[in-house]
């Protein structure tokens, strides 16, 4: 079997090394040392385009409101403010667009059907923008991926139709992020004057570090069909004096509110009706000044929901599940308090089954317990201070309550009469995963 030989060109070129001081040494150290500059060369231009790249998108600058925003990826910007009369400032009529208001203004004179900006667009991004003196301050509709940052939107208008939102996501806008904002309506309609409205399918959306606020109407409205969306670190208040809240979640389902601060001036802070498996968690709740004012109020088949650590301060009920206001709704405290002000009941179930609350400190209530329409409720781990006065028993069961269970619970106040059951029917001094019972 014979061998083959390669060909001279292609065996390896060896450079042979004659000492440190040759001449084939040297002409390697240069060559090394040109490969090691071509390295970095090359690094910086990679690193130099991909620091260019966002630059080459096109700037333009707004200097008049209805200057259309509709070249797609383009990124706009004020270098002013802007003012219109009767009309829409701005349209977002393509998707991937970036507006910067730098701190400037946007201003109207309030008239009925305008808006600060609108967009109906994937992916409108606007920032930096104080909006106000419009009938809502801006307004996606069907919009996506979109984001709000460091902006102020405010209204007053109090009309019908899409008037009286700070900002407004509305008809299945979704995904979207409004992030250390500002929302406030000071719209004299509570059923119009709302800091933050997500309505009609609008979901998955994030608020986060802002700011809903009205006068007259709601702080935060969550409705018709608005579920998945989380509210994370923000202040929520109304100062409504009649059907109006701070936070108002109606027909919609699955929404996460997680240390959050919902304050109302005299009525209900949170209120929820027919809306299931909705999250409030690590949240403050307050009522300020009435003695009218729920803390949180569950309405209308709202079953499934969660309130979580959370800590409520009220005029009247602390939380408040109504006759048919929802089964299955799970309250753990985790050691913060519901406090009150010497009147109504810490918590007060008129209804609903299979209810469990544990671990709260409910103190200054006329009773801290009141059933009077609840079957197979749990209360756990649970401490009870009364009001000042002390004119009613801690916990009161009328005869419509029946198959309740209290584990583990402390009075702090045990003379008199500390518990009044007037069906019987109800479980006390049981055991808990082998632990010691307190009072009942």
């Amino acid at each position: 079997m014979g061998i083959e030989k390669a060909h001279p060109r292609s065996m390896p070129y060896l450079v042979p090394i004659q000492g440190e001081n040759s001449p084939h040494m040297h002409f390697l150290r240069h060559s090394r040392f040109e490969m090691v500059i071509l390295q970095k060369t090359r690094c910086t231009l990679l690193i130099f385009l991909l620091l260019l790249f966002p630059l080459l998108s096109a700037v333009t600058q707004i200097t008049a409101c209805e200057q259309p925003l509709n070249a797609s990826g383009e990124w706009y910007y004020l270098s002013g403010n802007l003012s219109i009369s009767g009309a829409t400032c701005l349209n977002v009529i393509a998707a991937n667009i970036t507006l910067d208001c730098a701190g400037f203004s946007i201003t109207g004179n309030n008239s009925t059907g305008t808006f600060g900006i609108y967009t109906n667009q994937f992916n409108t991004t606007i920032r930096g923008c104080n909006i106000g003196n419009f009938a809502t301050g801006i307004f996606f509709e069907t919009a996506d991926n979109g984001t709000i940052s460091n902006s102020n939107a405010s209204t007053s208008q109090n009309a019908s139709g899409n008037n009286g939102y700070g900002i407004y996501l509305y008809n299945g806008s979704n995904y979207n992020q409004i992030t250390g904002s500002r929302a406030n309506s000071t719209a004299n309609n509570p059923a119009k004057g709302t800091g933050v409205y997500l309505n009609l399918n609008s979901i998955y959306n994030v608020i986060n570090n802002s700011i809903a606020a009205s006068t007259f109407g709601n702080g935060l409205f969550i409705n018709s069909g608005s579920n998945w969306n989380t509210i994370s670190r923000c202040e929520l208040s109304s100062s409504s004096t009649s059907a109006a809240y701070a936070v108002y979640i109606s027909n919609s389902h699955n929404n996460t509110l997680e240390q959050c601060n919902a304050t109302s001036g005299t009525t209900t802070a949170f209120y929820v009706v027919q809306s299931t498996y909705n999250n409030i968690t690590n949240c403050k709740v307050r009522v300020l000044t009435a003695t009218t004012g729920h803390g949180i109020r569950l309405l209308t088949s709202s079953h499934y929901n969660r309130i979580i650590g959370t800590e409520v301060f009220s005029g009247a009920n602390g939380i408040y599940i109504n006759s048919n206001g929802g089964n299955n709704v799970f309250i753990d405290c985790q050691g913060v308090s519901i406090s009150g002000k010497n009147s109504s009941s810490g918590i007060k179930l008129e209804g609903g089954a299979d209810i469990i609350a544990q671990n709260c400190n409910i103190s200054n209530f006329s009773s801290a317990i009141n059933l009077s329409g609840a079957t197979g409720a749990l209360f756990l781990n649970n401490t009870f201070t009364p009001d000042n006065a002390r004119t009613q028993p801690h916990v009161f069961i009328s005869n419509l309550s029946s198959n309740n269970t209290f584990c583990l619970n402390n009075f702090t106040v045990t003379s008199g009469v500390y518990v009044n059951d007037t069906n019987g029917g109800n479980f006390y001094n049981c055991t808990y995963e082998s632990k010691n019972q307190g009072n009942i």
